[in-house]
Formats: structure tokens, C-alpha cells, sequence
């Protein structure tokens, strides 16, 4: 577990250690280990480790076959979508979005992609999602948004607070839905 440990460090500790392994059982499978560990201090002055395994394998294929799912229905939606922390800062962006765009993940996390919104609306729309998120309401708007192919197309975005059993919010989901058409018809209805 751990290549030395001092009577020292063994009397100190006091809570135990985390880790997870992987094993390979006779048969070739490999089993998930959730290992809870502890060094401590006897009386005769041997360290002994105080140790708690837990079979996690299917918890892992489990959450990973929830995450494919999720993933597949993501990428495979009609809607460019999106997720953020808290605060509004985005971390993930569906296949979709990055093919209309272009963009990577990098030049679009957190706030980056004001790039591809058009720069008569940009202030408008991130100053009322911001507004949003700090109310933790839901955030409604319509803009243009950039294609990559120079492009811009209108977009109606959402977003919706992902709250936890208390109620307060720990991401956001949005969603970005194409109405280029209806914009198009309503301005030659209004002709």
C-alpha cells in the first residue's frame, strides 16, 4: 500500500485513506476495489494497516453506462446544449454545438463562447443569463449565433437550474434550438 510508514505517522492516523484498484480475478475479468485504509501504531511497536475493500465494479459499469446514454441522447438531439457549474461558467458542449460552431472545447469553456454570438447582442444576452443565474431562475432568450461557416442563424436558448435536495443549484443544462425559419417568416408576415 505504502512503500514505508513511520510509528509516527501510523499514531497520527486517524482517519482512513481512500484509493481504488483494479484486479485481475483468475478467469482475466477485472474487478473495481474501492480500498479504505489506515496505518496504525500497536502497542508493541508494529504498524499494522486497517483496511476496508469494496467491490465497486458494477457501480462503475453502471455509472458508465448512464454516462454513454446520456452522452449518445446528448449528441444525437436536434438542439445545440450545453451545461454549466453554478455560477454559469460552461464545461461541456453537445457534438452538435461543436459542429455548428467549430469551435473546441477550449475556446468555448466558461464564458468563450460570447465569440460566436453576434456582437450587436452579445452584452444583452449575457448580461440577462448572468442576471439568471444569479437568481437561479430560468434564462430565456433569442439571438444570432455564428456558424462555422461565418454564418449567423437565430437561435432560441434556455437553460434550466439542476438543484440539488436542498434547493440550491449546482448546474445548469441549456439548450440552443434553431428558429432562423420562424425569424424569416414572421418578417415576411410583418411585410
Amino acid at each position: 500500500f505504502h512503500e514505508k510508514v513511520t510509528r509516527r505517522e501510523a499514531e497520527g492516523a486517524s482517519n482512513f485513506e481512500q484509493s481504488e484498484w483494479t484486479f485481475l480475478r483468475k478467469d482475466g475479468t477485472r474487478v473495481s476495489v474501492e480500498l479504505n485504509q489506515r496505518f496504525v501504531a500497536g502497542s508493541h511497536g508494529e504498524i499494522r494497516v486497517e483496511a476496508i475493500g469494496r467491490d465497486v465494479t458494477a457501480r462503475k459499469q453502471a455509472m458508465f453506462d448512464n454516462e454513454e446514454r446520456f452522452r449518445t441522447l446528448a449528441d444525437n438531439i436536434a438542439q445545440l446544449a450545453w451545461m454549466a457549474d453554478e455560477t454559469g461558467s460552461i464545461v461541456w458542449y453537445n457534438a452538435r454545438w461543436f459542429q455548428y460552431t467549430g469551435a473546441s472545447l477550449q475556446e468555448a469553456r466558461g464564458w468563450g463562447w460570447q465569440k460566436w454570438h453576434h456582437p450587436e447582442h452579445v452584452e444583452r444576452v449575457s448580461a440577462r443569463m448572468r442576471q439568471s443565474f444569479e437568481k437561479g431562475e430560468a434564462w430565456e432568450d433569442t439571438f444570432p449565433l455564428r456558424g462555422r461557416d461565418g454564418q449567423f442563424r437565430w437561435f432560441l436558448g434556455r437553460a434550466m437550474p439542476i438543484c440539488d435536495q436542498s434547493g440550491k443549484v449546482v448546474r445548469w443544462f441549456g439548450t440552443h434550438t434553431d428558429v432562423t425559419e420562424q425569424k424569416h417568416a414572421e418578417a415576411e408576415l410583418q411585410r
